[in-house]
């Protein structure tokens, strides 16, 4: 007899209209790793998952169950069924699906993500950006708004992630733009302009990167010259051009590798390298007070010196650069930081790496997966938002610093 039940519920299910099969597969399967991330507690892969299956409910033209949804249904150790949403709890925050661009609402779920990580690193720059961006591709998918105050109160009283997919009718997009976070006139955005990139986190990883494509702006004639300023600046003229923000191109990038101390980890490079011969005079980009130095005698490649800039939240690190300034100094842009160590066979090349850091000192939990040059940690999607929560594309802040931005 079981064998019988079973054979028939198969047949039973192949004589089901294909179409329908089809329909609930990519929804229902999210929606399961939805619910088994909430229920382990995985909040980055419960936002991701419970986000690509909002996004593929809507294009399958199914309801979608809220999160609270999922919340319920995972404490009363309940399966929600994709198919059901419809006619059970097709919340009345989804528009329908006819409206709502699926890829411009998952951009709208990372900007909103990456918002509520600067409220919670104090990054009001970047706060301020990131929610511009939220809005701009929420109003493209067709989603309401949360309200600012709402998040910001949110992300300071909870790690739990707010998705742009939740957001209530009762906070509808408004007729003008949300006030901002109160921002230092440096921090201010900068309106639109051809060849500055829309977010600079994607800008320039690698050498390759500026190849003539338009991408980003990786390749604008604006960041070229930016480049060219900024490495002039630090290391005088005929530098070359190393390893860029995000990248980490000979290990841990793509698949995790064995790190000394570390174990099995994800990497990514939280500066830009500019390569120079050893003992090349290394400058201030900014003026500002040096709050700390670090000299390991077996291996001055790690030779540092920190500058908390002047008027701004940001801490320039000179990485791999013997020092020539003392704690407490004020330095003007311009001054001599110290010179390009000897690598020691640590690196083949050597270079300054110049990182930009917005918090500073770090917490004990972040310093753990976070260095002053690269982010470490066993889940990919960590080690990149830890990279972008504390640190900032060295671009944009030479940018910022210098007036640089329209």
């Amino acid at each position: 007899m079981p064998n019988q039940r079973v054979l028939g519920l198969f047949v039973a299910a192949l004589l089901l209209p294909t179409p329908l099969l089809a329909k609930t597969r990519d929804a229902q399967t999210y929606l399961r790793w939805c619910q088994d991330n909430v229920r382990d507690g995985a909040t980055a892969k419960a936002d991701e998952h419970c986000g690509l299956y909002a996004k593929a409910a809507l294009s399958e033209g199914l309801g979608v169950w809220t999160r609270a949804d999922v919340v319920a249904a995972v404490a009363q150790k309940h399966r929600l069924d994709a198919a059901k949403a419809s006619t059970i709890s097709k919340p009345a925050q989804q528009p329908a699906a006819g409206n709502v661009d699926a890829t411009a609402g998952d951009k709208a779920n990372t900007y909103l993500e990456w918002f509520q990580n600067n409220v919670r690193g104090s990054n009001p720059s970047r706060a301020d950006q990131h929610w511009k961006f939220y809005t701009q591709y929420a109003g493209k998918a067709g989603l309401p708004l949360w309200r600012l105050s709402d998040v910001e109160a949110h992300a300071k009283r909870t790690f739990k992630k707010l998705s742009a997919f939740d957001a209530p009718n009762a906070s509808p997009a408004p007729s003008k733009p949300a006030p901002a976070p109160s921002t230092p006139k440096t921090e201010a955005p900068a309106p639109a302009k051809p060849g500055v990139p829309e977010d600079w986190d994607e800008a320039w990883h690698d050498p390759s990167d500026l190849d003539g494509k338009a991408d980003n702006g990786e390749s604008t004639p604006y960041v070229k010259d930016l480049i060219a300023k900024m490495g002039s600046d630090l290391v005088g003229s005929g530098f070359q051009q190393g390893q860029g923000y995000l990248s980490q191109h000979y290990m841990g990038h793509d698949t995790p590798v064995q790190y000394p101390g570390r174990g099995l980890v994800y990497i990514r490079h939280t500066g830009t390298d500019f390569p120079k011969p050893i003992g090349t005079t290394v400058r201030a980009l900014t003026p500002g007070v040096v709050v700390g130095t670090y000299n390991d005698a077996k291996t001055s490649n790690q030779a540092l010196a920190v500058v908390k800039e002047d008027g701004a939240d940001r801490w320039w690190v000179y990485l791999h650069t013997s020092y020539r300034v003392k704690q407490g100094q004020h330095v003007a842009k311009g001054t001599v930081i110290g010179t390009i160590a000897d690598p020691r066979g640590e690196w083949n090349h050597p270079h300054v790496h110049v990182n930009v850091m917005t918090t500073w000192p770090l917490s004990r939990a972040v310093s753990q997966y976070l260095s002053l040059g690269r982010s470490y940690h066993p889940n990919r999607d960590e080690a990149v938002r830890l990279a972008k929560a504390y640190t900032m594309h060295p671009l944009e802040a030479y940018a910022r610093a210098n007036g640089l931005l329209p």
